[in-house]
């Protein structure tokens, strides 16, 4: 794939998706393309994440926004060729690699969301992509979930640093954390469709936390982690 030949099909994908009723946006790094009778139903939720290589991202995306399509969805991709390899070659944080489409489904019952996850499923037949640490993998598949705020919004924490947050049970703001190992709100209840799978990948359970790049190459990162026995190596 080209810088060209990514860089028109993205321009294709928004005239498409603007004249079926979606609003697209744009910041440095994504195009979004809003559906917004559906979007604003909820400001948080299950994310769906997509994984692919940078070869194979294009067939992916063809065969996703098929489904998102039919089901309304509000979706974004990489807006740059560079951008989209940047999330593949490690060159953005831990915690983003992998996240090539992030689907933000209507959502509306544990029911809709399965039937959302499966579709996009039976579509997709990766067998070689970036490991998401963050999100719950579905069927070991390039598929991945997580619980999180649909918008950017912030709360300070004890350094007065901005964190992205989300809204808990009483209507307050809490950080919408990104680590290890999947995290899910204390007031969210994972559904039973994603937790049936997710025990096998007991890899993606371990406590991982406090990642940092000692060394990237073409070939894999190397991260120094804190794990509850002390610090690791993470490749």
């Amino acid at each position: 794939m080209s810088l060209e030949l990514y860089g028109f099909t993205v321009r294709k994908l928004a005239k498409k998706f603007s004249e079926l009723g979606y609003r697209i946006d744009y910041d440095n790094n994504w195009i979004f393309f809003i559906k917004e009778s559906t979007f604003n139903l909820s400001n948080q939720g299950w994310k769906i994440h997509v994984s692919s290589t940078a070869t194979e991202f294009l067939e992916s995306l063809d065969a996703v926004t098929s489904v998102v399509r039919k089901y309304d969805a509000s979706f974004k991709i990489p807006r740059t060729w560079h951008a989209m390899l940047s999330l593949t070659t490690g060159a953005v944080p831990l915690v983003t690699t992998g996240k090539m489409i992030t689907i933000y489904p209507k959502q509306k019952s544990d029911i809709e969301l399965e039937t959302i996850v499966n579709e996009l499923y039976r579509t997709q037949n990766n067998k070689l992509f970036p490991p998401i640490f963050t999100d719950y993998q579905y069927k070991d598949s390039n598929i991945f979930l997580r619980y999180g705020s649909f918008i950017e919004q912030y709360v300070l924490d004890d350094k007065q640093e901005p964190l992205l947050a989300l809204f808990d049970e009483s209507n307050v703001l809490i950080p919408d954390k990104r680590v290890f190992g999947a995290h899910t709100p204390s007031f969210v209840k994972v559904p039973r469709f994603i937790t049936n799978y997710f025990p096998k990948r007991t890899t993606m359970q371990f406590p991982l936390t406090q990642p940092r790049l000692l060394q990237r190459s073409a070939k894999g990162n190397i991260y120094k982690v804190l794990t509850p026995k002390g610090p690791a190596l993470l490749k």
